[in-house]
């Protein structure tokens, strides 16, 4: 959320008793309240990832680092040598 934009609270009205039920069940399964799986499967319909796949996906990019386009073209170059079959050594 940009740091300008305020939360968003709305009512959804009218929901249909069979997507009401949908969300009840739902929640009791992930023992999770309505409004925290209303939230969740919003956000997985959207495409949009949760803070823990957030968190996770933050953690795995300072596990592994960050290079440069340039570097990591030079280091790809680097490789070149490794794809190249020195024919006198398999006979």
């Amino acid at each position: 959320m940009p740091p300008t934009a305020l939360p968003l609270n709305f009512t959804v009205h009218g929901l249909d008793p069979e997507v009401a039920q949908a969300l009840r069940d739902y929640a009791s399964r992930t023992k999770k309240s309505l409004n925290a799986s209303a939230k969740e499967l919003l956000r997985t319909a959207l495409g949009l990832p949760t803070p823990d796949e957030k968190a996770r996906r933050n953690a795995w990019r300072e596990a592994c680092g960050c290079i440069s386009k340039e570097d990591g073209d030079d280091w790809l170059k680097t490789l070149v040598a490794f794809e190249q079959i020195d024919e006198e050594m398999w006979k």
